[in-house]
């Protein structure tokens, strides 16, 4: 019997990784507020969505203690802050990015509403250290290049010898900024930002051709750089600002939002065909980017090219239950159908209820479905507030919010204080929710009108929809 034991205990530890249970500490201690919630989340990555841990209620002073799975080393992490200076004060949200490796427990000493300066100290950072250096210089340094760059596209004379000093003046610190780039990523290549540098590399632009001929030739070498094979850039938030950056390039050819849906449809194509040749894991990581995107714009034509490569038997997504369930309701959700049922709390309420789309005067009810996290949300709700005021909007809609909050209690908390000027509920479960399923919310904000029938009449994606809608039917 000892023998199975001691074989079944060898297969067990055949499975583990190397390393073992290796973990590494980061130690946050709070100063210059009265207290806050502290959370540390990965970057990036499988784990994105996922906090390592979170404190509540951490007085000024308390130190707490955050350890990092082996597994998520190295990479880049959000610290996040939920601050109060006083006991009565609304939470004020703040966050810092820490770089981690499989060496370095550190210590961070942070006011979260002044994340710089003095007012923030990483004792053991290597990474943040390098990094923070790093960003400083290049900043100066692409400052100075900025200076030529502006000469070059706004002095006339292209044959004058100012103008051709300027160019090759240009040219050369180019090449200097990013051999300097290179230099610094292969003397720190034992660190994970070293891997990073790369992504603040400089294209050499030829000021001799025209603006268009420039921006295609960025367009077309964009990716020339790019490691599709390297999933480590995954765990840092500088891979989707690179593709953000290609995204950008191509923005300012729509005019409409239904030729934005058309062109970004074919980035999206473009990128996802060559992440295809690539490692698995980059090719979700570039499908789930795409798909966040378009999810929040409402572009249909580039779902539709995100959901064929999710389909990829080497296209690894973490978000192809979402990418279904929005081909869903694009087939499902459309103006004229009856309005799925919606089971929410309001604030007094112990038990759930429907809502009644007849239960006021209103011709038509406004749901709409937000966070209390959600920044978007937030603004919107301001929006929402001087928009209902007006007797031209109030005499025909009447607002219903439904939170989306994780739990119950941190909606009612936010609800109280909140105080919004309309019927304000929860549904149970959040964005996992029956309501949310029902209804096929990914994201918040979401705007759904319901007439008093029960059906749906539209389904703005801003104020600017809302307010169009609004004016069809009163004639305007």
């Amino acid at each position: 019997m000892r023998a199975n034991f001691i074989k079944i205990l060898y297969l067990i530890m055949l499975t583990l990784p190397l390393g073992g249970f290796a973990q590494q500490q980061v130690k946050v201690k709070l100063k210059g507020v009265y207290d806050s919630r502290i959370t540390l989340s990965p970057q990036n990555g499988m784990d994105f969505s996922r906090p390592i841990k979170e404190y509540e209620g951490v007085k000024k002073g308390q130190q707490v203690l955050f350890t990092v799975p082996d597994s998520l080393l190295p990479g880049e992490f959000n610290l996040e802050f939920r601050s109060r200076l006083t006991s009565k004060d609304n939470p004020y949200p703040s966050r810092l990015s820490l770089f981690l490796n499989k060496k370095d427990s550190i210590r961070v000493l942070a006011n979260p509403l002044f994340l710089q300066g003095d007012s923030l100290l990483i004792e053991n950072g290597r990474e943040n250290n390098l990094w923070d250096n790093f960003m400083q210089e290049a900043q100066e340094k692409k400052q100075q290049i900025g200076l030529l760059q502006q000469l070059l596209e706004y002095y006339s004379e292209k044959n004058s010898p100012v103008w051709k000093t300027c160019h090759k003046t240009y040219n050369k610190k180019v090449a200097e900024y990013n051999q300097w780039v290179d230099q610094l990523a292969e003397e720190n290549k034992d660190l994970f930002v070293a891997g990073l540098l790369k992504f603040q590399s400089l294209p050499k632009l030829d000021y001799k051709k025209s603006k268009e001929k420039q921006l295609e030739e960025l367009k077309a070498d964009y990716f020339n750089d790019f490691d599709f094979s390297d999933t480590l850039q995954l765990r840092s938030k500088q891979v989707k600002n690179f593709l953000a950056g290609y995204v950008n390039l191509h923005g300012g050819q729509a005019k409409t939002m239904q030729q934005a849906d058309s062109i970004m449809a074919q980035v999206a194509q473009k990128a996802l065909t060559m992440a295809a040749k690539g490692n698995p894991q980059v090719y979700g990581f570039f499908a789930d980017y795409f798909f966040t995107g378009f999810e929040t714009y409402g572009f249909t034509k580039g779902i539709e090219v995100v959901n064929y490569h999710s389909d990829q038997d080497n296209c690894f997504t973490n978000k192809k239950k979402e990418i279904l369930r929005r081909v869903a309701g694009m087939k499902n959700m459309k103006v004229g159908i009856t309005a799925p049922p919606a089971q929410i709390y309001t604030i007094n309420q112990t038990e759930e209820e429907y809502l009644k789309w007849d239960a006021n005067d209103s011709e038509y009810q406004l749901l709409v479905f937000y966070d209390h996290e959600c920044s978007h949300c937030e603004m919107l709700m301001d929006e929402l507030k001087s928009w209902i005021a007006k007797p031209e909007n109030n005499e025909w809609v009447n607002i219903v919010s439904i939170g989306l909050d994780k739990t119950h209690q941190q909606w009612l908390n936010a609800a109280k204080m909140a105080k919004l000027p309309w019927t304000d509920t929860y549904a149970r479960g959040g964005i996992n929710s029956q309501v949310a399923e029902n209804y096929y919310i990914l994201s918040s904000p979401t705007l759904v009108v319901v007439n008093k029938n029960g059906k749906i009449s539209a389904l703005p994606k801003n104020m600017k929809e809302l307010n169009q809608f609004l004016n069809k039917v009163k004639g305007i």
